[in-house]
């Protein structure tokens, strides 16, 4: 029996074979490759899509926070491209205050060719007509809680005696006191020494404390050196000058030593007096040099002005005051020592407030 006899394959062929076998690994390579370039365009638009998104995002709450202060005078959002900025109110009152319905919207064209937006709203209440009529009330007392239930310029000191009235007794006990009136602050009656003995009388007082302090340098904060033994005087602008006896009081304790003082101006002129008040030494004297004593006064720009120049951020010089002036403090450091600046800690007086000099 005769064997058939297989031939392998001819060059031809077997260039043919590698031939399909590369084309096919080309076919792969072009897949993967054209799947990649997919994925980078994909990842690539849902970037482009996100910082849009952001962007139109940072947009619509600019113009809506414009639109909600409702300020003619804040500039208007521009709309940079690919973004159209819209937006809309609408007004409906009820009993109390109007009520607004704020909308705004930024539309632009997506990365992929779509149309996005971006949307806020939100009901915001108007103003009360009770502000604007808040407004055409005649100016109150400052304070919106009044110590004790009394005016501010009352000082804090004064013993209630009756309703409605207090008395303050600025001296030493049996020294003359002056009665109050809750109400506005105003004095009403002046009482002697002798007890029930007060007659009708007005005034304006001045009042305050002064503080010693012998370190170096001044401690402005917590003063409770050993008291001097002094006068005050308010001294009254006028041809001749009138000074009025200012009454003291000393008091120390475990917790402070300080001297209190009140000055009170008899049925001052309707336009106010015009004076200055002085610290008379008694047994000391007031200088720059060793041995002797500065006077300082506590002081603040309350209104920001720059300058010292209301009665009641305690100036060199008081002009027309009119009512009353409290916590009109005073503190005493050495001669030789500057008057001290707005310690890290403020003054015991007031956080704001610091020391410039009074005398000499």
């Amino acid at each position: 029996m005769r064997r058939s006899r297989t031939s392998p394959p001819t060059g031809r062929a077997a260039t043919g074979a590698a031939l399909l076998e590369a084309l096919i690994a080309l076919l792969i390579v072009s897949l993967v490759s054209a799947s990649m370039l997919n994925q980078q365009e994909a990842l690539r638009q849902a970037r482009t899509a996100a910082r849009q998104r952001l962007d139109a995002l940072q947009l619509a709450r600019l113009a809506f926070d414009r639109l909600r202060a409702a300020d003619a005078s804040l500039p208007d959002i521009a709309s940079p491209p690919p973004f159209k900025l819209t937006h809309g109110e609408a007004s409906e009152a009820d009993d109390a205050a109007a009520v607004r319905d704020l909308s705004v919207a930024v539309d632009w064209q997506g990365a992929a060719g779509g149309p996005r937006r971006v949307q806020l709203g939100s009901r915001v209440s108007g103003p009360s007509p009770l502000y604007d009529a808040v407004l055409g009330l005649a100016p109150q007392d400052i304070a919106i809680a009044r110590p004790l239930g009394r005016a501010i310029a009352i000082p804090f000191e004064s013993l209630a005696i009756a309703p409605g009235q207090s008395l303050w007794r600025p001296g030493t006990p049996g020294s003359p006191a002056w009665v109050f009136d809750d109400a506005d602050g105003g004095i009403v009656a002046h009482c002697t020494g002798t007890p029930g003995a007060c007659v009708a009388a007005g005034g304006s007082v001045l009042s305050g404390h002064l503080r010693f302090s012998a370190s170096a340098p001044p401690d402005p904060s917590t003063p409770g050196d050993a008291l001097l033994p002094l006068e005050v005087v308010l001294v009254l602008d006028g041809s001749p000058s009138r000074p009025v006896g200012c009454a003291t009081q000393s008091i120390a304790s475990a917790g402070a030593r300080f001297m209190r003082y009140g000055c009170v101006v008899p049925d001052p002129p309707s336009a106010g007096w015009s004076g200055r008040v002085e610290i008379e030494p008694i047994g000391w004297r007031v200088g720059t040099q060793a041995g002797s004593q500065r006077v300082c006064r506590y002081s603040a720009d309350l209104d920001g002005s720059g300058a010292i120049d209301r009665n009641d951020e305690h100036p060199a010089r008081y002009t027309a005051v009119q009512g009353a002036l409290s916590q009109q403090n005073h503190l005493l450091v050495r001669g030789d020592q500057p008057c001290p600046g707005l310690g890290a800690e403020g003054t015991h007086n007031d956080p704001l407030q610091t020391t410039v000099q009074h005398q000499p």
